[in-house]
């Protein structure tokens, strides 16, 4: 009952906090990101349909910038702080995924207009969430006018690794008009659309050099305007892009790779996706799956894994470890796919499980309620088994967060900590106090997640416990004196 009461409180604090202005929506540190394939989110207006073909993988599929502004609210209480759109830019033919650019200066129209999209801007600023493009700095479809007119602004018999490849080409990004044609699309849509940030696409695989002129000036214009890295190349040096001040957030594929190893069955323990987290350099994001690969669901329900025991691992990890959680849309349905394009279906709001998404809501506000799961400094405990524990730290509180992917329950104990203290585990009803030895025990069942915020030792609630067996004790007693008295009456 305790445990029901804190947890409406919890809530409670989340739903009666003021809206902040927007002047404070481009904060990303704090947030929760959802990455939205804008052909294959939600179909909000019909009168665009006129091309879509379901049936065809590779068609488009009616999703549109009305239908992202109707799911805003869900998005809002699923604790999403940030949008993450794919290209919208005007495509070639059937350029769906927004890669096969024809103009980097207008939007595609199977997804609405310019006023559409400043419109889903507005909107999603309403609700304090932030709004982050897609920026392709490296092609462009072979269609496009300067490709067709200025066959030396490609780079000749260059490989594209993408699903996509077919219909695009490599820009050379030493060509000066190249640069001046990236440079002046990025800093149209600065200037006139009031979006947040870029997510700049394949910032592995792009000319540091000209990177490093291209974010200088987008700085420049804006010094707030926030600067995501998407990495292609699971094998890429990161330190050009470590070294790039002005990129606030960069993809880390080594943490997705050793998360989705540890989690796609039962037994792997997470100690190595711990020793990779890295709280010292510019924030990474972190997500267990993208459009290109497997769905996280897919992977671990093909090991025979249950989805909300899954996702409970994998959520309190991504929301309690250093970085920038990522969720690729309709993970919270959840949904499933083998690879591109069964990974980029249209999203089926109306299969959505709801012990799944009720969970997303409850780990995604208790991140919210404690910031040092956001800010603190992190330090790896211990582990025992498949079980893994990490601390997060600051000035005001310290959280342990336990990970325990075995195939039975384990133990990892704790120290440092007074008999003053305890540990309230707030995913489950969870209280740990100190043992004769001095340590406290971690206990946790067979793949279950906890985590523990070090609190006052409040012990035993004596007055409720006596309040209450006074109860018991005076109720009886009243039973019989009042039936006597109803005897004696007659």
């Amino acid at each position: 009952m305790k445990k029901q009461l804190w947890i409406a409180a919890l809530v409670a604090c989340v739903l009666m906090k003021s809206v902040p202005v927007h002047a404070e929506t481009n904060s990303i540190d704090q947030g929760i990101s959802y990455h939205i394939l804008i052909d294959r989110f939600n179909n909000g207006d019909v009168s665009l349909d006129e091309t879509v073909d379901v049936t065809d993988p590779l068609a488009y599929h009616g999703g549109d910038f009305k239908g992202i502004v109707k799911r805003l609210d869900a998005l809002k209480e699923l604790g999403i702080t940030t949008i993450v759109l794919s290209p919208p830019m005007a495509n070639a033919d059937k350029g769906f995924h927004g890669y096969w650019i024809e103009d980097f200066m207008a939007v595609e129209p199977q997804f609405g207009t310019m006023e559409d999209f400043k419109t889903l801007v507005n909107e999603a600023h309403d609700r304090d969430i932030n709004v982050i493009m897609e920026f392709v700095m490296n092609y462009a479809a072979k269609s496009h006018p300067l490709v067709k007119e200025s066959p030396e602004t490609t780079v000749e018999n260059a490989v594209i690794d993408a699903p996509w490849k077919e219909g695009a080409v490599v820009l050379d990004q030493t060509n000066q008009q190249v640069k001046e044609m990236i440079t002046e699309a990025a800093l149209f849509w600065v200037q006139n659309t009031d979006v947040d940030g870029f997510k700049l696409h394949a910032a592995d695989q792009t000319n540091q050099q000209f990177l490093q002129e291209l974010t200088d000036q987008i700085k420049n214009e804006n010094d707030s305007f926030l600067l995501l890295a998407s990495v292609l190349d699971e094998e890429a040096d990161l330190t050009p892009l470590l070294e790039n001040n002005n990129l606030d957030v960069i993809d880390d594929p080594d943490i997705q790779n050793r998360l989705r190893a540890a989690l796609a069955e039962p037994g792997q323990s997470l100690t190595p996706v711990i020793d990779a987290t890295d709280s010292t350099d510019k924030q990474r994001l972190l997500q267990a799956d993208d459009f290109y690969t497997k769905r996280f669901s897919q992977l671990t329900a093909e090991n025979g894994r249950n989805d909300l025991t899954s996702w409970k691992l994998a959520l309190t990890y991504l929301y309690t470890a250093p970085g920038l959680p990522n969720l690729t849309q309709g993970s919270e349905i959840p949904m499933y796919g083998d690879g591109w394009p069964e990974t980029a279906k249209l999203v089926q709001f109306n299969r959505q499980d709801e012990d799944t998404l009720a969970f997303y809501e409850k780990i995604a506000s208790i991140r919210e309620q404690f910031p040092v799961l956001v800010d603190g400094a992190f330090t790896f405990v211990g582990d025992s088994g498949a079980m893994s524990v990490y601390k997060r730290t600051n000035d005001n509180q310290t959280v342990y967060v336990a990970l325990n992917n075995d195939v039975k329950s384990q133990v990892v104990s704790v120290e440092g900590l007074s008999d003053e203290q305890q540990l309230n585990g707030i995913l489950g009803d969870n209280i740990v106090r100190q043992n004769e030895d001095g340590a406290f025990d971690l206990v946790l069942p067979r793949e279950t997640a906890e985590v523990y915020i070090v609190e006052e030792n409040t012990g035993l609630n004596w007055p409720f416990i006596l309040f209450v067996g006074g109860v018991f004790l005076l109720f009886p007693i009243g039973i019989i004196v009042m039936g006597r008295k109803a005897k004696k009456n007659n």
